[in-house]
């Protein structure tokens, strides 16, 4: 359960590089978690960090991997001003 005071921000990375940098934030984390189903066809792979409330998520379908934060008033001054540029905008 994500408690009502946090958000969650969508993030496509639009480049390699963005997306090489989410998943080393990942893979660096000491709570990293992954798990696979469906013969490797969907994936995911989380971390946390209580202190600052935040979790940082990849979800894998097939060929389509989005990100996405999950951000607690502790970090909420800060992490979404720097997803601004990547985080996933409504198309409507």
């Amino acid at each position: 359960m994500l408690p009502a005071d946090h958000t969650i921000h969508l993030v496509s990375p639009p480049t390699q590089e963005h997306f090489a940098m989410l998943l080393n934030l990942i893979a660096s984390g000491s709570t990293r978690q992954a798990r696979q189903y469906a013969s490797g066809e969907i994936r995911y792979v989380y971390t946390c960090n209580d202190t600052e409330q935040l979790t940082l998520w990849l979800l894998a379908f097939k060929s389509i991997d989005m990100f996405w934060f999950t951000v607690g008033p502790l970090s909420a001054t800060v992490v979404p001003s720097m997803l601004a540029g990547i985080e996933w905008k409504d198309p409507g």
